[in-house]
């Protein structure tokens, strides 16, 4: 997930998938879905970070390290990122002002 800044590994990945579309391998936008489902789902964690003070944010950093951290991180069979994109989505406001097209 590119919520934190990376997406080298997708952008040389929507690379291949545009050269094996001009090869005719392929359909670039059915290669393509499970990149924008992961962007989405990005979105949404990058919104919740942008609303939270620094209080929040090193209350939330000090409970990962404990139990509930490990039952997350290493005890899931789920991609972890993608859970919690779910669970925060009814709780973040809509996109920041400066994203919108007004």
């Amino acid at each position: 997930m590119p919520f934190l800044g990376f997406g080298q590994f997708q952008a040389l990945l929507t690379g291949v998938y545009a050269a094996q579309d001009i090869c005719g391998i392929g359909t670039y936008e059915e290669l393509t879905k499970p990149l924008i489902k992961s962007y989405e789902h990005s979105l949404i964690l990058r919104r919740a970070l942008e609303q939270i003070n620094n209080n929040t944010y090193d209350f939330l950093i000090s409970h990962l390290d404990g139990r509930i951290g490990s039952k997350i991180f290493q005890e899931s069979t789920h991609n972890p990122l993608k859970v919690l994109s779910y669970l925060i989505r009814p709780f973040i406001k809509k996109e920041p002002r400066y994203l919108r097209n007004e």
